[in-house]
């Protein structure tokens, strides 16, 4: 995930982005930390989409980008062969632990 959000961001805007206390509250609501735990990629880009602050900090054309990404990932994973949830955890933080997702957002 932080690969592709640099390809979308230069460096200075990313570092912006998520120091931002619009990003680093998102980041760290309730249900963004449910989310990230499971691995459940719709309720991250449901929250993602329904948060007014992401989307005015990302723009539109990088929210639809970023919702393209997860959307293939998700379904990437889904036929890896391997367990869904296992495949989600070492996507989303690169290190395949089960501390699944405490990475995810850290773009």
């Amino acid at each position: 995930m932080q690969g592709f959000m640099q390809q979308i961001f230069s460096p200075g805007q990313h570092q912006t982005l998520m120091n931002s206390t619009a990003m680093q509250n998102f980041h760290n609501s309730a249900e963004m930390q449910n989310a990230m735990k499971t691995g459940d990629f719709k309720a991250m880009q449901d929250l993602m989409n329904s948060d007014p602050n992401v989307k005015a900090l990302m723009g539109k054309d990088n929210l639809d980008k970023m919702n393209q990404f997860m959307s293939q990932s998700e379904g990437n994973m889904m036929t890896n062969g391997s367990s869904a949830n296992s495949s989600r955890r070492a996507v989303m933080n690169g290190s395949g632990t089960t501390n699944a997702g405490s990475n995810i957002m850290n773009f």
